[in-house]
């Protein structure tokens, strides 16, 4: 065996560092030529296998290698010759190396588990990934491949560090001058040996122990445990592999006794990620002093972040990058004392130790006269097991020790020992193991021999004129040296062809000068040759063979032979096929199959006459091309049978192949060597392996072509056995028409039982024939190569060989396959595929004929398939999209479908529009925040007219207003203008309350840029004047516009999504100089959807310190911190927030100078935080906060908000106790109760209550006199704490608790306006009764009111009789509204019909009364109620319709908009600023999120929207006296994503798709009562039909979603478990795959596009060959909108397109087929029969040439659709039509094989679509055949006519001759019987032969009988 040169080594590492250091360049630049001066060979680097990120593996065989390179205190990573990384210290580098950590996979799923409730219960996955481990004098670096780097203090002095499997392992230096002074560590037992096995973790000393017991993965400590404390030890090797199985081995080497010990670790360690656990909360950030030189490189950059490596995904080397994470742990710069590190890194008795160490084996006598460092090294052995290699250099001592487990442990026994000079491990033979390259001495020179696992090494050819090289090399390093510095790469294919020596320098051979002293940096199959001339010559041993064919018989064989024998065999078949001798020519080195098959035969004894004398027959060379199996090849898979001339008039060559082969297997290479004659006994277990790898090659479309180079060989090998079923078997197989020399000589007679196995040779398509034909329990398992070793004892010695557990995998594969396939059905199918691990490519890859029956299988199961299938089931199936929507599969392809690839060309104006810069008002509009950044989901949804663009232009704020007046109003500066401009200035203060709504969660940021807050416009265009009023911010009040900036704030933040990864330091990027009320609003929109918890606590603080103090500021974060952390109780906020509420200030401190505003914010703030958790102290407090004093901004100030303080603490109080009721034991003792009611209805305060909050603050400050309760303040706040409290509790007791006048006497002591919010809290208490009609609203008005008012409307009145009306009027309207409120809250999001419809009535009952005039002062009052319960009943239609954009809502909105900003009459419309806020949020939740989001009724929704639709509306823009502004904004607790969002799978899309949805009506659910006084809840049922995109009921109502649709395949999503779909809710998108041959609805609408309605044209081609390019184009362009597949797209644009040349052959006839299959398979939606189609097509069209695989592929096909109803699961289900191959075709094909193989008894002349020549010949040839087997292919008969006898034996599955000569001996001998009666004797013994062969058809017995009669067989 040769070595094959690559040429000289030099480290990259060495030549960056000399040139970056400016040194004088006398050293060749190439990476291979280098010639080393005495003594500079050094070892300061070290060479790794290339290192794959993605699959954190090292790299596939051959693949670059990485080098570590250190000098002084540099480092430099270089990968595959190519600069990666440089890192340079301030002190020296003491070692680099590559280590690995076992963490958490990601962040991000660590994130999702940590929040999940599942998070104490599922582990984390972890994963091993590889770091850069530099150890310096005094720390180590660790540097992690995502960019998190570490820094870990070390002991002083350590001598070397090592990797393990997992972490590393550090040995201290016994000679430095602390381990020498050890006076100081008396105390206990001083380490020497360290582990790492988390950055983050402290180091821990290595104990050594009696005993380590591991069972899988739990290791047991037996006996004491001590520390590795003898500092005579010194480690040398340890085993850092992580295959399973392996040996954790360390082995030592003693300066004292000098003699070799191994030990065996293990890692004990809690499965608890301190790592993963201290990065995610607060990892501690530090700069590092170094500087490095980096080359860019984008494949660095790791999409997937990792735990252990941080959160940065950069890996740089620079100084000033502050991004990069990075834990100093010891922080030894604050001045730690290395003594003190010493004593904690010393041994203690209660220390949890990490690794642990056991010894194994110890070295009986010293073989070294010295210490010097052995080589050690793992090898492994003929069973794969792992030998430890131990070298010596000075002695040249090798010893192997082999390392197994044993009962009691691991063992380490002594193998082998040998003198060697070198020695090295290397894959030169085996993937992924180790042989033993060893340096010999010789008698000239070295000997290189080479050690495979077993038996005796093998030489390597060393003869190279190495001098000659190097010259030869320096020529060619001069010629690359002006065009490049350094080489690009270290394959090695690339060295040959630029750098390294060919072949043609390697056959030029001479005396070697230098003698190899040394091997080196062994990679993979490479290594270096060190001679004594100190040079380095990099050679490669890869003796792998390539052929697929060589290997896979390697691989059988070793179940077919003895170890000894298979590794003799193996090493003479290595060594001939790299042989050097000069019999073997150079381009038989390249043929693999032909030397195996050469070393196989030399081991057989037979004879090879001389055929020197004898001239071989002259054949012409096209005459000899022609007759090739490649021709016979190239002929078949082509269409050019024009070019192919008569069968019979070819000349006829014998294959002789075989013949030479042996002749070949007795040259001279042989000659030297003696063959075993044992070998022969194992011929027969040699010859069926071999089979089975036959079997094998045909299960696969690549490997079928290597069938006809294997037939010959076991031709041959049953010849040598004498086995004349095989014979034949094998010689109808390859072709009876093929001629086939062979050797006639029988080595071994041999015969085989008839029940033995392999009496008939196995055929794997035969067997698949059996299982469609046979009953289930009567199918055979087929052999597999166990059976060999099994049925053939095969002797061993102590052990038995490893065999590749993937020998023939395909071939079982299918076994398996099918059995499942006749035993269970098509569901067990699809789970075997799976099992195995079957794609779509491994399914494409199996023959036509075997992969029908799978699509079939595929094809059943693709419709409706289970709903527990595992995630690769459903890939398999075609089905991606349920993978995606049940296990988040990514999608790993798109489809670009017809227009999407070609763009429409762009006009001159869209090429030129980039490079116009816009005018600044267009810039302006950019940024009006109206905008929705991606509109595809509204497009889709209201596309077809302009009604959300409408509202988009309602709601902005920040454009130019332009309003028209009458021409007849002259003056510009009349009061109509004026009046009109001030109203449009309120409108636009009041729009971005709105506009936030309507933008919700619609834009994602761009984190390097601020984000836009636009500014409210106060600049007023007046046509036709066409003059320009500017409102000046600073004449009017500043209030006046600090809270609209502050909603234009709010706006913003609510346009970026929960789910955007938001930073602090953005925050802080949006941050301005000065304090405004934007950035306030800014911080309270980011806080309302999550994102303040990415700002640090400092962050939040630094807001509050800043000078003077900003009071929105403050607001915006008491609010929006506990909305961020809402429900959480989290202790930090509480103190942040509770600091601004005198009440949760301690007794007797100082009242803090705080706003009131603030105050009620931080209420409210309070009650978010503690959300639903019944906290009793703060419910104390804020139950009596509620009644509180007077609050005023400063003394000198007139407003006093003492009620909105009181309903902040209401709301507060609701919001803690949500929904608990009575069920809230542990506030019991507070009596809520009963003082709610005391604050609703007035009265004297309890003694009990003052006590009880006297202690808290203010708590229980009572407004007005100090006995009583100012209900005026207190009521609102009580009444909505109190329906808070019992929400949906149906408590009537309670609900009676808040009266309603029921006289109208009472009447006079209720505000008017209470009665909305009392009617309110009683419907929020029976929730359960609200209904959606007009008599449950007309039901809340009393008695006594709805009689007066029915006078009222009868006729008119004296109303001096009357003087209440007034007031009866207000209180009727208020109740009406408060009932629609109710129904409002409960219908919210539902677009209820008869709700929605309810509500227009009242909403147009109001607005018809907003109109009219009002005379006097008490009529004007009660137009201020109408106006309230307008703008109630408005916002009431709004949110129920909410997300739908209900024209009908949106018609009314929009007059009432009119009607605010043009009122026809001025002195009687009344107009404030809430009106517009009403109308501007009403427009908002009509299209709230762009119609993707609605409202929830869930008990925080509802809290939420109570909150924010208070009925208390501002009348100024810095109104907040009764109701703070910033409160309007908590409806974001009700909004959720209910937009239902179909995607197609291909495109990525989102498109129109039919749906159907069931769920539970509670919205009308009603409440019976049983005889038992109990109580039920009747819920409907109801089916929905919508088109996605469309907005669903509420996640907890809906019961399944069905997308059944005939253009897309059905999904049904059941919601069960509310847990399954948790994360549907949080995006409810589905992706739906369409199905072939249908185009979207928004493309088709109404189907008329279907391909089904396109005619397809018959007898003519889809592509016409006269139309032009542009019609092609657009007939393609026609299929490819139907289906997206390339593949289908190819077939139309290849296939069914006539071409010009062949328009008049078949080449019309194939167009024709190509385009009826074409149309078949797309209506069908069956795209992957187009290539089963074609591939019986041409199988069809070319029957007399019918190869053997393609026939048994047919006969497959055939009997799978006539026996598929036996098959399981199938009997009982109607044989529809709609299969993979039509029906009518397989009968076409059926009848067409049937009269092509049927022949006549007597020699007609009917051809019967057969040739003549074949029908006359052809009975002659069967008897010939039947007769004598041996002479059935004599020139008499023609190739055809053999062919067409070998189609025929297949065809009718005619039995061998030996099963046939029994047979119809048993026919004589009955016929001889039945002699009397001839016609009778004849039939019974067609009845004998049907019998035995029920599958041949009759007459074709009658021609065996006749053949077998006459000729006498």
């Amino acid at each position: 065996m040769e070595v094959r040169v690559l040429g000289n080594f030099i480290t990259f590492g060495e030549r960056y560092y000399k040139k970056s250091k400016d040194q004088p360049e006398d050293f060749p630049h190439n990476s291979y030529n280098k010639s080393y001066q005495p003594g500079e060979l050094n070892n300061n680097y070290k060479l790794y296998e290339g290192f794959n990120r993605t699959s954190q593996e090292t790299s596939r065989l051959d693949d670059f290698e990485e080098e570590l390179c250190t000098f002084d205190n540099t480092v430099i990573w270089s990968r595959g010759n190519i600069l990666y990384k440089t890192f340079t210290y301030e002190e020296p580098v003491v070692q680099a190396l590559f280590v690995w950590f076992k963490v958490a996979k990601s962040y991000h799923s660590y994130y999702l588990e940590k929040r999940s409730d599942t998070y104490h219960k599922k582990p984390l996955q972890t994963e091993r990934q590889r770091a850069l481990f530099v150890l310096l004098e005094n720390y180590a670096k660790v540097y992690f491949l995502d960019g998190q780097h570490f820094l870990i203090r070390v002991p002083s002095h350590v001598r070397c560090a090592w990797a393990m499997n997992i972490g590393v392992i550090l040995q201290r230096d016994s000679e430095d001058e602390y381990s020498l002074n050890i006076s100081n560590f008396t105390a206990g037992p001083f380490p020497v040996l360290y582990s790492i096995l988390d950055p983050l973790e402290n180091i821990k000393p290595i104990s050594i122990v009696d005993k380590i017991i591991c069972e899988g993965e739990k290791v047991k400590i037996l006996g004491t445990t001590r520390p590795f404390s003898d500092n005579e030890e010194v480690v040398i090797f340890v085993n850092d592999r992580d295959d399973q199985g392996n040996n954790l081995i360390i082995v030592t080497l003693s300066r004292k006794t000098l003699r070799h010990s191994v030990y065996r670790y293990a890692i004990k360690k809690e499965n608890s990620l301190k790592m993963l656990e201290r990065i995610c909360s607060s990892p501690i950030k530090t700069s590092n002093r170094r500087s490095s030189n980096v080359r860019s490189d984008n494949s660095l950059q790791n999409k997937e972040r990792r735990i252990s490596i941080g959160l940065d995904d950069s890996f740089q080397g620079s100084e000033g990058r502050t991004s990069l994470q990075s834990v100093d742990r010891t922080l030894y710069a604050t001045g730690v004392n290395s003594d003190d590190m010493y004593n904690d890194l010393r041994f203690k008795s209660d220390m949890k130790n990490d690794i642990y160490m056991e010894l194994l084996w110890t070295e009986p006598v010293a073989k070294i006269g010295k210490f010097e460092d052995s080589i050690v090294f793992i090898a492994h052995d003929f069973d794969c097991h792992e030998i430890l290699c131990i070298f010596t250099k000075s002695n040249q001592s090798f010893i192997a020790l082999d390392i197994f487990a044993h009962s009691d442990g691991l063992k380490a026994l002594f193998k082998f020992e040998s003198k060697v000079i070198a020695a090295s491990p290397i894959s030169a033979t085996r993937l992924n193991y180790n042989d033993i390259l060893f340096v010999k001495e010789g008698i000239k020179q070295p000997i290189v021999e080479l050690w495979i696992g077993h038996g005796e090494t093998i030489p390597l050819n060393l003869d190279y004129d190495f001098e000659g090289l190097f010259d030869s090399a320096r020529n060619l390093e001069e010629t690359y040296y002006e065009k490049e510095s350094f080489p690009l790469s270290t394959f090695h294919h690339q060295l040959i062809e630029k750098y390294l020596v060919t072949d043609k320098t390697i056959s030029s051979l001479k005396p070697l000068n230098s003698n190899v002293c040394d091997l080196k940096d062994r990679v993979r199959h490479r290594v270096n040759f060190a001679f004594q001339n100190h040079t380095l010559l990099r050679v490669d041993l890869n003796f792998v063979p390539r052929s697929n064919l060589v290997r896979k018989c390697l691989e059988i064989l070793s179940y077919a032979l003895p170890v000894e024998l298979y590794y003799n065999f193996k090493a003479r078949y290595l060594c001939y096929q790299y042989t050097k001798d000069n019999d073997v020519k150079s381009a038989s080195r390249r043929n693999e199959w032909e030397n195996f098959v050469i070393s196989l035969l030399s081991f057989f004894p037979f004879s090879v006459k001389s055929n020197e004398g004898i001239k071989a027959e002259e054949i012409e060379g096209w005459d000899f091309l022609l007759s090739s199996s490649h021709h016979t090849k190239f002929n078949f898979n082509s269409h050019l049978q024009c070019i192919l001339p008569i069968s019979d008039q070819l000349p006829t060559i014998d294959d002789d192949s075989i013949i030479k082969m042996c002749e070949k297997s007795r040259g001279t290479f042989f000659a030297k060597n003696q063959s075993d004659q044992r070998f022969l006994n194992f011929l027969p277990a040699i010859l069926l392996s071999l089979h089975l790898v036959y079997q094998d090659l045909k299960l696969h479309t690549l490997t079928q072509k290597y069938v006809d180079d294997i037939l010959p060989l076991l031709i041959q090998l049953s010849t040598f056995l004498d086995w004349k079923i095989y014979v034949e078997y094998y010689r109808i197989n390859y072709g009876l028409d093929k001629k086939l020399s062979i050797k006639e000589d029988v080595l071994m007679s041999t015969t085989l039982n008839s029940d033995h196995p392999f009496f008939s040779p196995p055929d794997i398509t035969q067997w698949i024939l059996k299982c469609f034909r046979s009953n289930v329990d009567q199918i055979k398992p087929f052999p597999n190569p166990m059976d060999i070793s099994r049925i053939f004892t095969i002797p061993i010695r102590e052990n038995i060989l490893v065999q590749n557990l993937d020998c023939c995998k395909r071939m079982r594969q299918i076994c398996s396959i099918y059995t499942k396939l006749v035993r269970e059905g098509e569901n067990a199918t699809i789970f075997e595929m799976v099992k195995f691990g079957f794609t779509s490519k491994d399914i494409e890859s199996l023959p036509f004929g075997i992969v029908v029956p799978l699509c079939e299988a595929i094809r059943k199961c693709r419709e409706n398939p289970p709903e527990d299938w595992p995630e690769d089931a459903y890939v398999l199936i075609g089905r991606e999209d349920l993978a995606k929507l049940k296990f988040g599969t990514p999608i790993r392809y798109i489809h670009s479908r017809g227009s999407k690839t070609e763009p429409k060309p762009q006009s001159i104006l869209q090429v030129i529009e980039p490079t116009i810069s816009a005018p600044p008002q267009e810039i302006r509009e950019e940024i009006n925040a109206s905008e929705i950044s991606n509109r595809e989901i509204t497009d889709l949804r209201f596309g077809s007219d302009k009604r959300l663009n409408e509202v988009q232009l309602l709601l902005q704020s920040s454009n130019v207003v332009h309003i028209t007046t009458d021409m007849s109003q002259i003056e510009e500066s009349s009061p109509l203008v004026l009046d009109r401009v001030q109203n449009h200035c309120l409108n636009n203060f009041a729009l971005p309350v709105g506009r936030g709504i309507l933008t919700y969660h619609t834009t994602t940021p761009i984190l390097t840029e601020p984000f836009p807050i636009p500014e409210a416009s106060l600049t007023i265009k007046v046509l036709p004047f066409n003059s320009t009023i500017q409102v000046d911010r600073t004449l009017r009040m500043p209030d006046n516009i600090e809270w609209p900036e502050f909603h234009e704030g709010v706006a913003s933040g609510l346009r970026i999504p929960s789910s955007c990864n938001i930073e602090g330091s953005w925050i802080s990027l949006n941050k301005p100089n000065v304090a405004d009320n934007s950035h306030a609003g800014f911080l309270l929109g980011l806080g309302f959807n999550g994102h303040l918890k990415a700002m640090s606590k400092w962050q939040a603080v630094d807001y509050l310190m800043k000078t003077p103090k900003h009071d929105m500021t403050t607001i915006a974060l008491v609010l929006g911190l506990p909305a961020s952390y809402i429900g959480t109780m989290d202790t930090e906020i509480t103190r942040f927030v509770a600091v601004h509420v005198t009440a949760l200030l301690p007794p007797k401190s100082n009242s803090l100078d705080v706003s009131p505003l603030v105050q009620s914010a931080a209420l409210l703030g309070i009650g978010l935080l503690y959300m639903n958790t019944c906290n009793r102290y703060m419910a104390q407090v804020m139950l009596g906060e509620i009644g509180t004093k007077a609050l005023k901004v400063s003394d000198n100030s007139e407003t006093d908000f003492s009620e909105g303080y009181s309903l902040a603490a209401g709301l507060s109080l609701g919001f803690i106790t949500l929904g608990q009721g009575d069920e809230a034991h542990e506030l019991a003792d507070l009596e809520m109760f009963k003082e709610l009611r005391l604050y609703i209805n007035g009265g004297r305060a309890s003694m009990k209550k003052s006590s009880n909050t006297s202690s808290s603050g203010s708590g229980g400050r009572l407004n007005g006199n100090a006995d009583g309760v100012n209900v005026n303040i207190t009521s609102p706040g009580a009444t909505i704490a109190l329906g808070l409290l019992y929400l949906k509790s149906n408590k009537e007791s309670v609900a009676r608790a808040i009266p309603i006048p029921e006289t109208e006497f009472f009447l006079d002591y209720v505000r008017p306006d209470f009665l909305l919010i009392r009617i309110l809290a009683r419907n929020l208490i029976m929730w359960s009764n609200i209904k959606s009609d007009q008599v449950w609203v007309e039901s809340h008005v009393p008695e006594y009111m709805r009689k007066i008012l029915e006078q009222k409307s009868r006729g008119p009145r004296n109303d001096d009789a009357d003087p209440n009306l007034e007031a009866i009027k207000r209180s009727y309207y208020y109740i009406i509204a408060g009932a629609c409120f109710s129904m409002a809250l409960k219908y919210a999001g539902s677009a209820d019909k008869a709700a929605l419809q309810c509500l227009l009535h009242y909403l147009d009952f109001f607005m018809n009364l907003g109109i009219s005039r009002a005379p006097t002062f008490d009529e004007t009052i009660t137009r201020f109620a109408i106006k309230t319960c307008l703008n109630v009943l408005t916002m009431c239609t709004s949110i129920v319709a909410a997300g739908t954009g209900n024209l009908q809502v949106l018609r009314r909105i929009r007059k009432l908009r009119r009607l605010d900003i043009n009122p026809g009459n001025i002195t009687t419309y009344f107009r404030s600023y809430g009106n517009y806020m009403v109308i501007s949020m009403s427009l908002g939740f009509l299209f709230l999120g762009g119609g993707t989001y609605t409202l929830s009724t869930s008990n925080k929704a509802i809290a939420g929207l109570v909150c924010a639709l208070f009925p208390r509306f501002p009348v100024e823009c810095f109104d907040n006296r009764a109701h703070l502004q910033a409160f309007r904004h908590l409806w974001v607790l009700a909004a959720e994503p209910r937009c239902l969002v179909l995607r197609d799978l291909e495109t990525r899309e989102a498109c129109y798709v039919p749906v159907k949805v069931t769920f539970k009506d509670f919205y009308n659910a009603s409440i019976t009562k049983e005889s038992d006084d109990t109580k039920e809840t009747v819920v409907e049922t109801i089916t929905l039909d919508l088109v996605a995109p469309c907005l669903l009921p509420e996640s907890n109502f809906i019961q399944k979603i069905e997308i059944d649709s005939p253009r897309y395949w059905p999904i049904r999503l059941e919601f069960k478990k509310s847990d399954v779909m948790l994360e549907f809710w949080k995006n409810p998108t589905v992706f739906v795959k369409r199905k072939t041959g249908h185009l979207t609805y928004s493309e088709d609408p109404q189907g008329l596009w279907d391909i089904s309605t396109h005619i397809f044209p018959r007898g003519k081609t889809l592509v016409k060959s006269k139309n032009s390019k542009a019609q092609k184009q657009k007939d393609l362009d026609f299929i490819k909108i139907f289906s997206s597949d390339p593949q289908v797209q190819a077939f139309t644009r290849y296939l069914c397109e006539i071409s010009s040349t062949n328009v008049y052959d078949k080449g019309r006839e194939l167009s024709t087929f190509s385009t009826e299959i074409l149309s078949e398979c797309l209506n069908g939606n069956k795209p992957e029969a187009i290539q089963i189609y074609l591939s019986l097509y041409q199988v069809q069209q070319s029957l007399e040439q019918i190869s053997e695989s393609n026939l048994w592929n047919l006969k497959i096909i055939l009997e799978y659709y006539r026996a598929r109803k036996r098959i399981k699961n199938n009997a009982n289900e109607e044989d529809t039509d709609n299969t993979l191959i039509k029906r009518e075709y397989l009968g076409g094909l059926r009848s067409r094989l049937d009269q092509f193989f049927e022949t006549p008894l007597n020699n007609s002349k009917q051809a019967n679509n057969t040739p003549v020549q074949t029908q006359q010949n052809f009975l002659h040839v069967l008897r010939t055949y039947l007769t004598n087997f041996e002479k059935h292919g004599g020139e008499e008969n023609s190739k055809q006519s053999l062919h067409y006898l070998s189609s025929w034996l297949i065809y009718h599955e005619i039995p061998d001759r030996y099963t046939l000569k029994t047979i119809v001996a048993y026919s004589k001998d009955l016929k001889g019987i039945l002699q009397n009666n001839i016609l009778t004797s004849d039939d019974v013994v067609l009845q004998v032969l049907s019998t035995f062969w029920p599958y041949i058809s009759f007459n074709t017995l009658k021609i065996i009988q006749d053949c077998c009669f006459t000729w006498n067989l």
